[in-house]
């Protein structure tokens, strides 16, 4: 049985402590790891391998279903390869460079015709949204 090999002294030794798992624990703060957080957009993505030479053998397309400062996450009709670099295009008046250069960090199969993909741009060619007031903006 368990513990039959302690007497009765060692039995309850160290069960006075309180769990960092029990009911009066607190979670522990957790940081973003966005600055600005996701912004809900839709938009149809055009995804195509980031080499010049190889870019227009085939492109994957899809929705963009949010931004944020350093990526996106998409709604593809095939999957991208997570790792490899790729050229994306935004269709969006939204925004005011609709394409960039960025890798393919996630992709989760759904169903037989859409994979839900997150993509990581480097850090000068992440697409930036149109200011609205009229001076230069960073959103994202």
């Amino acid at each position: 049985m368990l513990g039959e090999h302690l007497n009765e002294e060692q039995w309850g030794t160290g069960t006075e402590e309180k769990s960092p798992q029990s009911v009066d624990a607190k979670p522990l703060p957790r940081t973003p790891n966005r600055k600005n957080g996701r912004i809900p957009i839709a938009a149809q993505i055009q995804v195509q391998p980031a080499n010049s030479s190889q870019r227009s053998d085939w492109k994957i397309e899809g929705t963009c279903r949010d931004i944020s400062e350093k990526g996106i996450g998409t709604l593809l009709d095939r999957p991208p390869i997570v790792g490899d670099f790729y050229w994306v295009e935004i269709e969006s008046d939204l925004l005011k460079f609709q394409h960039g250069i960025c890798r393919c960090i996630r992709c989760q199969f759904l169903r037989e015709d859409k994979f839900e993909a997150g993509f990581e741009f480097l850090s000068e060619t992440a697409p930036q949204f149109q200011d609205l007031t009229g001076a230069d903006s960073d959103l994202i």
